[in-house]
């Protein structure tokens, strides 16, 4: 059986930056980050943006000494509000995402347990809901899109195949909640300890 990759190739750490986002049709806006990691950042804005469209993006933070300067493309949005959108950086700005990430963790040392990096998920593998009290902590207040969907169709638990049948057609568009709720530990793994 195939395992199921996961769609972010790098971890990320929830930490709330001011975004300034310019985009190639002259389009600008500001935004708040969800997450920050050295492949990319998630962000959540007042409407859509189209997906694979080029980005240039500035993130600052107080606890940060200076602004980082970067550029991506648009790697997903939201299908309906609230409008989320994650950006993927390009290969360009990796020296400055990399940066960025590790001075966010030396400044929010917190921040680099709440979530786990999750490559790979057996398909053959026993998802379940993290027991009380764990579950207390994973209710984010900016969840990752579909997250409340992959909650819903796990329910008391199920395998993964079963789940990407529940899903159907969405299964895809759901991946990145799955894998958010595995790395936060919202979601168990049987035997994975």
């Amino acid at each position: 059986m195939a395992d199921i990759e996961n769609p972010r190739r790098h971890p990320r750490i929830t930490v709330r930056c001011d975004a300034r986002v310019a985009l190639r049709g002259a389009k600008y806006f500001c935004a708040p980050t969800l997450d920050v990691g050295p492949g990319g950042v998630g962000l959540t804005m007042d409407e859509p943006i189209e997906r694979g469209e080029k980005a240039f993006v500035e993130v600052r933070n107080e606890g940060l000494p200076r602004s980082h300067f970067l550029s991506g493309r648009i790697a997903w949005c939201s299908e309906a509000p609230p409008w989320r959108s994650g950006i993927a950086f390009d290969p360009s700005s990796t020296r400055a995402a990399a940066t960025l990430y590790e001075q966010l963790l030396w400044a929010y040392p917190e921040s680099a347990g709440q979530e786990r990096f999750v490559e790979r998920i057996p398909e053959d593998a026993v998802l379940t809901p993290t027991p009380v009290p764990g579950a207390l902590q994973t209710v984010s207040l900016e969840p990752i899109p579909h997250e409340a969907e992959v909650l819903e169709a796990i329910g008391s638990g199920v395998d993964v195949k079963t789940l990407r049948d529940r899903l159907g057609a969405r299964w895809t568009l759901c991946l990145r909640g799955l894998f958010a709720l595995v790395g936060r530990g919202t979601i168990e793994i049987a035997g994975d300890r």
